[in-house]
């Protein structure tokens, strides 16, 4: 499932953000342990990864497989509920939500940055076409603020916006910030 393609190198682990780091480091450590309580949802991720042809390396790697680098994207991805998770094995779906959420209960939240090491020669459920694009994820947030009038940043995040994204769209004059985290559709907006 997980093939590397020429020219796909892996990565120095020095050039990841702290937050990836910190992200593949519990990934190995629960790679290497497995038995830990702490690390049931990540043994779980692990062994279906592996399963479908992804490499996680030893903790003392200092480089990043690119296979690694994906499964942070998609970890990043399954925390943004971005993630088209009907195209995906449903038990690495079920395994990726668990470790997402797991990781969203001890504080880490992977970066926007990291759902672009996803590379694009992974399956289908992996590239940006399998999700909405930007264009039609703002027409679904300025239909949904037509309708209910004035929304929150958590209406937005149920649409899949986020809290950068709502901010450009304001910065462009579709939304207009009535309060602090209060928004409108702007009613001249193209």
């Amino acid at each position: 499932m997980v093939e590397a393609l020429a020219g796909e190198k892996p990565l120095p682990v020095g050039r990841l953000t702290r937050v990836e780091r910190l992200s593949l480091e519990h990934l190995r450590a629960c790679a290497a342990v497995q038995q830990a309580a702490s690390c049931t949802a990540m043994a779980e991720l692990i062994a279906q990864a592996r399963a479908s042809g992804f490499e996680i390396w030893r903790v003392e790697a200092t480089y990043a497989a690119p296979s690694e680098l994906r499964l942070l994207g998609l970890l990043a991805m399954s925390q943004r509920a971005t993630l088209d998770m009907e195209l995906i094995e449903p038990t690495l779906s079920s395994a990726l939500s668990r470790a997402s959420l797991k990781l969203l209960r001890e504080g880490i939240r992977l970066g926007f940055g990291t759902v672009t090491r996803v590379q694009p020669d992974a399956p289908k459920a992996c590239t940006r076409e399998s999700f909405e694009g930007r264009k039609s994820l703002r027409m679904k947030a300025l239909r949904q603020a037509r309708e209910q009038g004035i929304m929150s940043p958590r209406d937005f995040m149920k649409l899949g916006v986020s809290r950068q994204y709502l901010s450009q769209l304001c910065a462009r004059g579709d939304f207009v910030r009535v309060r602090p985290a209060l928004y409108c559709a702007n009613t001249g907006s193209r």
